[in-house]
């Protein structure tokens, strides 16, 4: 799905990829698996992979939807500097695990 967002102070238009996070569970060992705790249901990528974008369920719920979904965007933009936890697992980086919020399964 693509988003086409009006975000201030950042373009008069941005468009984001988004993606429906869905929190698997992962193996630790043997017999026992991790969950992470995510606060967002959706993880919007810019264009440039530079910038990115956290939505809740009710977020999405005000944007006109379509073949392609148009966004009053009152939500922070980040750089893929600013590490959160979506972003951190997303981008890869090693410091994931100190971000995220886990639960053993």
């Amino acid at each position: 799905m693509k988003l086409i967002a009006n975000v201030p102070l950042k373009f008069a238009i941005s468009q984001f990829t988004l993606y429906k996070v869905v929190a698997l569970p992962t193996r630790v060992s043997k017999t026992n698996f991790v969950q992470y705790s995510i606060d967002y249901s959706y993880f919007g990528l810019g264009n440039s992979r530079h910038d990115y974008i956290l939505f809740k369920e009710t977020d999405l719920l005000k944007c006109v939807m379509g073949e392609i979904t148009i966004c009053l965007a009152n939500t922070a933009v980040y750089s893929s500097k600013t590490l959160k936890c979506l972003s951190s697992i997303f981008f890869q980086t090693s410091t994931y695990n100190s971000i995220c919020r886990r639960h053993l399964l």
